[in-house]
């Protein structure tokens, strides 16, 4: 099927309707197809998928990704909801699709890091009759399963449902560690006239993880190879573990209006909470012979709010001009409180405590040892609040020349209780874009889009400025082979101004004296080279570097923990007859270039050539 790993358009809660190969931007679509064949069990793994997108940090539970050299921990969305801090990931089974959006995405949220975002599209009812039944099973004791079952009430009902559930258990390379997580999906469509529907959703997701192991050790040439592969700082005695868990619930409604338009409405209330217990490295002796550690806990909750409305539809001014219009109102709110603390330390909250000798450890701490506890930080909250109107019209010419023309004015309120001072921003992120069609399915484009983030931090005259982001791009896009492989190629250069630095005169305050610069090639390929040949490809090149610093010296440090070079490269086979018809094979590769490991303002070290080695 020539729709398994290639998408002509993107899903209704992108919001988009308009065709990809016409969208002035880079945005990948990877298929419940592709996930499947290529081993994907969650979102931290999806960018091994697409061009552009690094995982920062992640394992099977908690997770946050890079995007085009810039943070996107919170740009993360479910079925077009997001703006908050996931601190579960999805696993893969409850995926249809995930669209990855490079750049802003003002169409979706204009008060965001500029990097870009990814879409997740669950699995929902929609009417069709579905049994399937997932087991897996892998290294490090990976079993998972999942269950995935849909149809209509009756033949003639107008009631659809889907339940999808299932879980996952691994161990890891490194000792005392395991993790789980647990997910339930049911969702619920009434369809009162065709196109016409009713969506109720709900997403259930808990986690846990024992004794994940936090080294922090930083480089030291040689110095890594005094520790065993199996290693872990963590007691696991001492160490309960974190749990992890999200609740989703949303609510939509399409009504279709007739020639071509149609509304949109949804509502979500998502909650997270993320507690337990850890253990990790402050320090180690002059001879690399003794780890000392830190013991603490912490309690993070989380919740975000969600209201939009939308309307799309197209209309013609003249025989060679149409225009595909969409706009629409948005409201979120997003709020975080956390307590977090450490054990007392003999010495110093960050001294030489709890020491661990690397060649003989000996796990024997008990949680008695531990106490008393010092609070750190006692309910800091912290949140977002916005409301924007956007509005978008995708202008055709002669069928060959699109011109994209939008714009997003948002008001926001950011507020924080470490910080005296509410924040409030009324910002206008314009979107400009060309597409000029070569054929059918293939085009060149050009795009300039803004984006902002409010942000507050201590400062010593008590003021506050939005993050502002740019970002221009030219790019290059096509499905080839009867829309059953495409390719996607682009050269971007992303900009974050106001970006929040340390004070160089008072370092408990801050001030919006940075800029961070990153520039770079991207290119996918994706889809069938042959009936049996399948293939997922991609290449980032990214430059990101300190532009601007309130500290002279550090402008030209690249951007922390950004990878110069990435690729990922998977091909499968596929047998199409005979006795092993249905029966697929496939072998990968992935590419991790050198990474900063230098942050100016957290880290001592000045040398802008350290960094994390490739592999």
């Amino acid at each position: 099927n020539k729709t398994d790993y290639v998408v002509a358009k993107p899903s209704e809660s992108l919001r988009l309707n308009a065709p990809l190969i016409e969208v002035p931007q880079n945005i990948s679509v990877v298929t419940q197809q592709t996930i499947r064949d290529f081993g994907i069990v969650g979102t931290a793994e999806m960018a091994r998928l697409t061009s552009g997108v690094v995982r920062r940090y992640g394992g099977a539970n908690d997770f946050a990704f890079t995007i085009r050299g810039t943070d996107a921990t919170n740009n993360v969305f479910r079925n077009g909801v997001g703006g908050y801090w996931w601190n579960q990931q999805s696993d893969a089974f409850m995926i249809d699709r995930v669209e990855f959006v490079k750049g802003p995405a003002g169409f979706m949220i204009g008060n965001s890091e500029p990097g870009g975002l990814l879409n997740e599209v669950t699995k929902q009812a929609d009417g069709r009759r579905i049994r399937e039944v997932e087991l897996g099973y892998g290294s490090w004791n990976l079993m998972r399963g999942g269950v995935d079952i849909g149809d209509r009430f009756s033949p003639n009902s107008r009631f659809s449902y889907r339940v999808v559930a299932g879980g996952q258990h691994t161990t890891a390379n490194y000792d005392f560690y395991r993790a789980s997580r647990l997910y339930v999906m049911p969702s619920l469509r009434y369809t009162y006239k065709e196109g016409s529907f009713i969506q109720a959703e709900m997403i259930r997701m808990d986690g846990f993880v024992k004794a994940d192991n936090y080294n922090n050790v930083s480089p030291g040439g040689a110095n890594e190879r005094l520790f065993p592969l199996t290693f872990n700082a963590t007691d696991p005695n001492a160490v309960r573990g974190v749990e992890t868990d999200d609740t989703y619930l949303r609510l939509s409604h399409t009504h279709r209006l007739g020639r071509g338009w149609q509304i949109k409405t949804q509502l979500a209330d998502v909650r997270g909470v993320y507690r337990g217990d850890y253990m990790y490295v402050t320090g180690v002796s002059a001879r690399f012979d003794t780890l000392y550690r830190q013991y603490g806990y912490t309690d993070w909750r989380n919740r975000l709010q969600a209201a939009q409305t939308f309307v799309d539809g197209k209309f013609r001014t003249g025989n060679s001009v149409e225009h595909s219009v969409l706009a629409g109102l948005d409201y979120g709110k997003s709020w975080v409180s956390s307590a977090w603390g450490e054990a007392a330390d003999r010495d110093t909250i960050f001294g030489n405590d709890l020491p661990l000798v690397v060649r003989n450890p000996v796990y024997d701490l008990n949680r008695s040892e531990l106490a008393p506890t010092v609070t750190l930080n006692p309910a800091d909250e912290w949140g977002t609040e916005w409301m924007a109107l956007y509005a978008q019209d995708h202008i055709k010419l002669f069928n060959k020349l699109v011109v994209t023309v939008a714009g997003r004015l948002s008001r926001t309120r950011a507020w924080a209780s470490y910080d005296s001072a509410t924040v409030r921003n009324v910002k206008f992120t314009p979107r400009f874009g060309l597409t000029y069609l070569l054929k059918k399915n293939m085009s060149v484009y050009a795009l300039y889009d803004e984006t902002f983030l409010p942000q507050t931090g201590r400062k010593r005259d008590g003021s506050a400025r939005p993050l502002t982001g740019s970002n221009m791009e030219i790019g290059f896009k096509s499905q080839w082979m009867n829309q059953r492989l495409a390719f996607n190629a682009s050269l971007f250069r992303t900009v974050k101004n106001n970006v929040l630095v340390q004070d160089p005169l008072n370092t408990n305050f801050y001030e919006e004296r940075g800029q961070v610069t990153s520039q770079g090639f991207e290119m996918d390929i994706t889809g069938n080279l042959t009936n049996n040949f399948i293939i997922n490809a991609n290449y980032t090149y990214t430059d990101a570097r300190i532009t601007k610093d309130a500290v002279a010296e550090n402008v030209g440090f690249p951007n922390y923990g950004v990878a110069n070079h990435t690729g990922n490269a998977m091909i499968r086979y596929r047998f199409l007859s005979g006795s092993l018809n249905g029966f697929s094979a496939g072998v990968g590769v992935q590419l991790m270039g050198r990474r900063a490991a230098v942050w100016p303002g957290w880290t001592d070290v000045h040398d802008k050539n350290v960094t994390a080695p490739a592999y």
